[in-house]
């Protein structure tokens, strides 16, 4: 169903249309998601910076989805812009230490080895990196601290759970397995330098496990999920269609695609 959905919504009008009016590259799909398709995706590809509501933002792009986890004002992952830091969770804080109750255990959170989406300064292309790797090779645009859907075309889920005595992304189990509103992204490669972004917005509640498998049946190789629940917010057109709640709303960062190709 959602490869066939996919097929409508891109095969949308005549050229002589499409010169008047933007192209459209989202839908919604019987199950309770929105996705987009955003081709070129290098070129339309933006992390905004800087504590905003999504009906603020949901102008600045034909999709437009909140950004990384955040705790208060600050975001719980790096921001590159223009092939430079713009924010880095400081050597200190990149690493801590976290009671979870659900577990009644510790997990070590390092945030330099949770997952992001960003795009490569010199290949030009777009890349599922940890965030200390996107950091040392130096990407033009990156979004960190999320988590890792796929890798390879494989569910790579697994990689995001706590090891007890291990430093890792150690994402608490409740986040993974209790089905909460999501937001994802993820790349499919085409022929050729050929790249696709797929956008997912799911306004039904679903667990990681499941949003993997909408990604790999939409086709994507490598994806990454950024916060959800409460915070799960999905905006095309210019109009919010996934409304995060008031709470947390005014998100540190937002993901901007500017145009659909």
């Amino acid at each position: 169903m959602i490869q066939v959905l996919a097929a409508i919504f891109l095969a949308g009008g005549g050229a002589a249309r499409a010169e008047r009016t933007p192209p459209k590259c989202w839908a919604y799909d019987p199950n309770g998601r929105y996705i987009a398709r955003i081709e070129d995706p290098t070129r339309n590809f933006s992390v905004l910076f800087g504590r905003r509501r999504l009906s603020e933002t949901s102008g600045r792009g034909a999709v437009v989805v909140n950004g990384t986890f955040f705790w208060k004002k600050e975001p719980l992952g790096d921001v590159i812009e223009g092939g430079a830091p713009r924010y880095l969770l400081d050597g200190g804080r990149r690493r801590a230490v976290v009671w979870d109750e659900s577990a009644g255990a510790e997990r070590r959170v390092d945030f330099g080895l949770r997952w992001g989406i960003g795009v490569d300064k010199e290949s030009r292309r777009l890349f599922v990196l940890a965030g200390d790797q996107a950091v040392s090779e130096g990407m033009r645009t990156y979004l960190g601290g999320g988590g890792l859907l796929l890798k390879d075309g494989q569910d790579a889920t697994a990689l995001n759970r706590a090891v007890p005595g291990r430093w890792g992304p150690s994402f608490s189990a409740m986040l993974l397995d209790e089905p909460e509103r999501r937001t994802a992204l993820g790349i499919q490669n085409g022929p050729g330098r050929l790249q696709t972004l797929l956008v997912v917005g799911s306004e039904s509640r679903v667990t990681i496990a499941h949003l993997a498998r909408v990604m790999q049946a939409l086709g994507a190789e490598d994806a990454v999920f950024y916060d959800g629940g409460d915070a799960a917010g999905f905006a095309a057109g210019g109009e919010v269609l996934i409304q995060p709640d008031p709470d947390e709303d005014l998100n540190p960062t937002h993901i901007i695609l500017k145009a659909c190709r």
